[in-house]
């Protein structure tokens, strides 16, 4: 039976900051190197995206609202950069019809992660982790399972399983109830040193999870981080970069993370998890360079019509994942306005994979 293994030996796991964080202004060192629009295979742009990961040279984008997956070759993305294309088409992958899909009310993907199972020169599978905001049984948050395999650059999916034994809703004081399924585990990773997914929660005052290929939970420490964590990739077998957005300090705020200014504030923060060891290193402010994005012009044209101010959306990182010297984020089109969906290519100053800090 599957189960949370409660670590009885430790008084309390602790997330651990590390005694010399810091917090550069980044807007000198990183670099957006390119961008462009996504667009669905019948050409309209991919809304609510909500993650992104890389796998044996595609690209993978995850939308909330829909059970399908959208991929690209790296080659194919390069090659929009380099020229500069405004807007590139993704091709889908139908999340296969399943005993489990069929119980879900509603499509709320949230995360998605690959994990190698064998592969040759000219096939290969893997299997594909994805998180669900809440799921059928309508108290926990649910992960699903599949698998990905790709044969002679032909991709197909296996029926989704669900996965583990989920994860209980955020309880906290300064949250309202009707609220707590909103704040699930956007971030997730395959660590292939421990062999486990690693499941990091949107909000802290909830519990960061390892769960094994066998679907057992450990928890692995009491997340007390100053994040509002949307998505996390491997840099090496214990570093990893994490996303965050914090509302603004005004308007539409979430009640444990606030920037404390009138704009959003976009963190990239570096992590190390060994074994049940976790700590956060640094946490970079990304939010001068990518903090703007573009209308979409209905949105424009709307406003214009009915005499209101011009929307002005913010960028606010759904996703991250490895491309060539640097790193793919994405936006989701909805909060803070209408923005366009971006694909964005940015390059960080480099990052010592022992230390997890910027060289």
């Amino acid at each position: 039976m599957r189960f949370i293994k409660l670590v009885f030996s430790i008084v309390l796991t602790l997330f651990l900051y590390a005694c010399s964080t810091t917090y550069p202004d980044l807007d000198k060192d990183i670099r957006l190197v390119a961008e462009t629009r996504l667009l669905d295979e019948k050409g309209v742009m991919l809304t609510q995206v909500s993650g992104l990961a890389r796998v044996d040279d595609y690209i993978f984008v995850l939308a909330q609202d829909r059970d399908t997956l959208y991929f690209t070759h790296e080659k194919a993305l390069s090659k929009s950069f380099e020229s500069g294309v405004a807007e590139i088409r993704l091709m889908p992958l139908k999340l296969s019809a399943s005993e489990a899909l069929a119980k879900l009310p509603q499509a709320s993907w949230e995360a998605i992660t690959f994990a190698a199972i064998q592969g040759d020169n000219t096939s290969a599978q893997f299997d594909v982790y994805l998180s669900h905001e809440h799921d059928f049984e309508g108290d926990r948050h649910q992960l699903f399972q599949g698998v990905l395999t790709i044969d002679n650059e032909k991709l197909s999916m296996s029926p989704l399983s669900s996965f583990g034994t989920g994860f209980a809703f955020l309880e906290h004081k300064s949250v309202p109830l009707k609220r707590t399924f909103n704040y699930g585990y956007e971030a997730i990773s395959w660590q292939a040193a421990e062999q486990r997914l690693v499941a990091l929660p949107e909000l802290k005052s909830q519990p960061i999870y390892g769960v094994s290929r066998k679907g057992d939970v450990t928890i692995l420490a009491d997340a007390q981080h100053p994040l509002r964590a949307s998505d996390m990739m491997p840099v090496s077998e214990s570093c990893f970069l994490v996303t965050s957005n914090c509302f603004a300090s005004s308007g539409f705020t979430d009640a444990l993370c606030t920037s404390g200014e009138q704009r959003p504030k976009l963190s990239i923060a570096s992590m190390q998890i060994q074994g049940q060891k976790v700590v956060l290193v640094e946490v970079f402010d990304v939010t001068p360079t990518l903090r703007l994005v573009e209308a979409t012009s209905e949105s424009i044209a709307l406003a214009t019509a009915e005499s209101k101010p011009l929307p002005n959306p913010q960028f606010n990182m759904e996703g991250i994942t490895a491309f060539q010297n640097g790193f793919l984020v994405v936006n989701d089109n909805i909060p803070r306005g209408n923005a366009k969906t971006m694909l964005r290519y940015i390059e960080l100053p480099n990052l010592d994979k022992e230390t997890c800090r910027l060289q």
